[in-house]
């Protein structure tokens, strides 16, 4: 699926876009499969839980996303972190390996808005757990369906060029602190996406991401190895195996 919609550019090289909610596409059996079932396993009366939690997420999200691409500063950069100008990045030495060859990135935000959170709380304090549960489920992998798509607009807006992305990498992720939250955000422009950074470090609306992306002609995308990273407890490595039937 591509981005169908407008996009603008804020400044050079800074472009926002806001989809239509309609946009996000998320199927029973993948978040049945993120909350711990086979696939084909879950209750009835579950699926139809999950069915109405995608419809109000389809409904009730306000998506938006948006990227700036920048130039990379090998000079300053060493093997765990990558430079922007004279600001660097230190994000360890999983991600700078895949970014070695990047002579630009793609700095990147993605939010559905705050309405979904609100909606699995309202569950919650209704006394529905098993409704709360599954809306928040759906809110995480929503985010993460408009990042790939994101991901995948930016890999095809620079085809033309005769470049190539890398995976993306987020603050928190693979060593990289996410106390760089903030210096990651201090490259767009106030309140860009709507989405604001706490003193400690989270994305408010929660539903949110953020990260960087590699651009070059000597880099690529490849699958990601989750087993490399320490963190079990990952969205997305949950959501990425729900996508590949659990693989």
């Amino acid at each position: 699926m591509k981005f169908n919609f407008p996009i603008t550019e804020l400044e050079s090289d800074t472009f926002l876009i806001q989809p239509d909610s309609s946009v996000i596409d998320l199927s029973i059996d993948e978040i049945a499969e993120e909350s711990g079932y086979e696939r084909g396993m879950i209750p009835d009366y579950f699926r139809d839980i999950i069915a109405e939690s995608i419809a109000q997420c389809r409904s009730i999200s306000r998506p938006v996303c948006g990227y700036r691409i920048l130039s990379v500063n090998k000079e300053h950069s060493s093997p765990e972190s990558i430079a922007i100008g004279d600001i660097r990045f230190n994000c360890q030495k999983i991600v700078k390996a895949r970014l070695n060859n990047a002579d630009q990135v793609a700095i990147f935000s993605c939010t559905i808005g705050s309405e979904m959170e609100t909606y699995a709380s309202r569950c919650f304090e209704e006394g529905d757990a098993v409704k709360g549960h599954f809306a928040d489920v759906i809110a995480s992998a929503a985010v993460e369906f408009l990042t790939d798509l994101l991901h995948n607009h930016i890999a095809e807006s620079i085809l033309t060029q005769q470049l190539n992305v890398t995976n993306r990498f987020s603050p928190g992720y693979c060593g990289w602190p996410v106390s760089e939250q903030k210096t990651l955000f201090s490259f767009f422009p106030n309140d860009f996406c709507g989405i604001k950074v706490t003193d400690s470090s989270l994305m408010l609306p929660k539903k949110s991401t953020s990260g960087i992306i590699g651009i070059g002609s000597s880099v690529k995308r490849e699958p990601y190895t989750c087993n490399r990273c320490s963190q079990k407890e990952c969205t997305y490595r949950m959501y990425r195996a729900s996508r590949s039937g659990g693989r």
